[in-house]
């Protein structure tokens, strides 16, 4: 905790020595976003995306901190502005895909997962939130298939989930 406190006040300083650059203002909304101060961490990505509006991961990070603020429709917004800047951002689908989770569209939370899985075949935790919501769909079978999958992919959580919901 005392290292990220260090990382925000680096950040800060950092800003306030004239080097206001999208990266370093992204980079202290993430340690923010480790203290779970979302809205001080929005605000940074805001100035981020002022400086760049091209910052795909500027987008992204704030796509993330709005949806821990339950801000899903928000937050999927952004992930679309990712996702247009840079198509091949497979975290972006996948986090897209946490927040139709969220809002219980399912199949787009699948939609979401299969493109983020596409560009990146070992992405575990897109296996495991597509095997949830396949679960939630009633499509068990093929669910407990992606969480075997994304536990041998090194998601460790899913082997915990298959043994609640798969057997």
């Amino acid at each position: 905790m005392k290292v990220i406190f260090v990382l925000i006040l680096f950040f800060s300083l950092f800003i306030s020595c004239q080097n206001q650059t999208a990266e370093t203002y992204n980079n202290r909304g993430i340690a923010k976003v480790s203290l779970q101060d979302y809205s001080g961490a929005i605000s940074d990505y805001n100035k981020a995306i002022e400086i760049n509006p091209d910052f795909a991961k500027a987008y992204n990070n704030r796509g993330f901190a709005k949806g821990s603020l339950q801000d899903y429709s928000g937050a999927i917004s952004d992930y679309n502005k990712a996702i247009e800047i840079n198509p091949n951002a497979a975290e972006a689908y996948y986090n897209r895909g946490i927040a139709k989770d969220d809002l219980q569209d399912y199949s787009g939370a699948i939609s979401d997962c299969n493109k983020a899985i596409e560009i990146n075949p070992d992405f575990a935790k897109a296996y495991n939130n597509r095997g949830f919501a396949k679960i939630n769909l009633g499509q068990k079978d093929s669910g407990c298939l992606d969480l075997s999958k994304a536990g041998k992919l090194g998601c460790s959580q899913a082997y915990e989930a298959i043994k609640d919901f798969c057997n």
